[in-house]
């Protein structure tokens, strides 16, 4: 498991016709690490939503 680094609001959106809704870390939550890219890395949080985080962000 990694965990969140600082306080940040992410989106997400379940479906591709539904309204975008908001999700606040605080520091130290964890999340699990899915994939990772040159400047994000994809997880899943405990409420089971996907979210892209910057690298800086992210403690793994």
């Amino acid at each position: 498991m990694a965990k969140i680094k600082e306080a940040l609001t992410l989106k997400f959106q379940t479906t591709t016709d539904a309204d975008i809704e908001t999700t606040t870390f605080k520091p130290g939550d964890e999340v699990k690490v899915i994939q990772e890219w040159a400047n994000s890395i994809l997880v899943r949080a405990a409420d089971g939503h996907y979210y892209n985080v910057p690298k800086d962000k992210i403690d793994k």
